[in-house]
């Protein structure tokens, strides 16, 4: 275990999501949480009930490479919960799986979850220990699970509730479980949202105590690389490379993009070959198709690569051979790609207004207007045209003392240490004046 800010901490996370052979890039983001609190000093694992809704199971064993998925994940159907001890790098995971059905009841779901985190819970203390921070990665069900659990604890461990769910408005249906939500917010030793537009709508549903702002941590693949030189086309434009990194939907903007796409290439004097990363959501398949047409016919042919779901080192090469990266989204709580493209020294054509303007800060990128696809060209173009004054390192530097392993490893220490402040408060025995 190394020394650092987390040194003498052990961390339990659970979270909501998690790989599954049922939703593959499900999670993805924990091993960064695990990394970044291991290598801050602390001992971590990883709690994860796996519920599987026997309601969706026809619709997901339909789904191509679903079995070449469980038998490579070795995760089965099982008709009753079945325990099994995993690695995540180097740390412990205790997953509970198993056929589930909730009957259309979200709190009957949720009173499931916590008995399943119960059980791993159990059976992961006997073999690495008790911890004493509990981190949950979502108000419901994992954070009111957590604290569930923690009062039948002794002693009872911290339990602080890093806020994912965006928009917050899906953990307040029906009211049944937006009182679980806001009593997991408000009972939290500590609380804090990985955007500033998500502790907004936090603050907006009546979540009225501190809610600190402390992003992702962005994976080791994007580091520093210095911006490679433009090209050329075949009939002289300087050429940019481009990555759009996320999910084909209306709230990506995918289809202000797509339009702008094909004015750009109508321009006389650059030319950008686009790289997207990503996948369908479900009923808008329809935008995935436009994509790969636009890109086999018209002014936009040959002028893209449809890369689909790839491993975070696959998109970082690629990331490091571009120029910039673009992400027209409507709404975004704290975008990876984003994090991943500055903390490379790539700068960010973004939106305002929609929670990226926390990120992409004065020398890291460009912002348009949501859903503008007129704003959206103008930004795409001014950003290529002035490519020689964007500063990569410098954008790398200011990403790394804010996203980095180390500095969210310094977040989360004080917001522990917060967490134990506030806890020795509530509990602290009253006094008569």
């Amino acid at each position: 275990m190394a020394e650092g800010p987390l040194e003498g901490l052990h961390i339990l996370i659970v979270p909501t999501w998690y790989p599954t052979p049922e939703a593959p890039t499900g999670g993805r983001i924990f091993k960064e949480y695990l990394e970044a609190f291991a290598r801050g000093g602390a001992r971590v694992g990883l709690l994860y009930p796996d519920l599987i809704d026997l309601g969706n199971v026809p619709q997901r064993m339909s789904q191509p490479g679903y079995w070449h998925r469980v038998r490579e994940m070795g995760l089965y159907l099982w008709p009753s919960p079945v325990l099994r001890d995993e690695t995540y790098g180097e740390a412990p995971v205790v997953r509970v799986r198993g056929l589930y059905s909730s009957f259309g009841k979200k709190e009957r779901r949720i009173d499931c979850y916590f008995a399943w985190l119960e059980r791993a819970y159990r059976h992961y203390v006997s073999k690495h220990g008790a911890p004493n921070v509990l981190n949950a990665h979502c108000a419901t069900p994992a954070g009111w699970a957590a604290l569930r659990l923690a009062e039948t604890l002794t002693p009872r461990p911290r339990v602080v509730v890093t806020e994912h769910t965006g928009p917050f408005s899906l953990l307040l249906t029906p009211p049944a479980v937006a009182e679980r939500t806001l009593a997991a917010c408000r009972e939290a030793d500590a609380v804090c949202a990985v955007g500033s537009l998500l502790r907004t709508e936090m603050q907006g549903a009546g979540v009225t105590r501190p809610i600190e702002i402390i992003p992702n941590a962005v994976s080791s693949s994007f580091r520093f690389t210095e911006m490679p030189p433009a090209g050329r086309s075949a009939s002289g434009k300087k050429r940019f490379g481009a990555v759009f990194a996320g999910r084909y939907s209306r709230m990506k903007g995918i289809p202000e993009l797509i339009e702008a796409i094909g004015r750009v290439a109508t321009e006389p004097d650059v030319e950008i070959h686009w790289n997207f990363f990503g996948f369908a959501e479900p009923g808008q398949e329809v935008l995935e198709k436009e994509l790969y047409r636009m890109f086999s016919s018209g002014a936009s042919k040959g002028m893209g690569t449809m890369h689909g779901i790839q491993l975070r080192e696959e998109i970082a090469r690629v990331m490091r051979d571009s120029h910039f990266l673009i992400l027209p989204s409507h709404r975004d709580n704290c975008p990876i790609a984003v994090v991943e493209a500055l903390s490379t020294g790539r700068p960010v054509v973004g939106t305002d207004g929609t929670g990226m303007e926390h990120f992409v800060r004065s020398g890291d990128g460009l912002l348009c207007k949501p859903g503008d696809t007129d704003d959206l060209t103008r930004t795409i173009l001014d950003l290529v045209r002035s490519m020689d004054r964007w500063d990569a390192r410098a954008i790398a530097a200011r990403a790394e003392a804010r996203f980095s392993e180390p500095a969210i490893a310094e977040a989360y220490a004080r917001l522990f240490a917060s967490a134990a402040t506030l806890r020795r408060e509530r509990t602290r025995p009253a006094t008569n004046s």
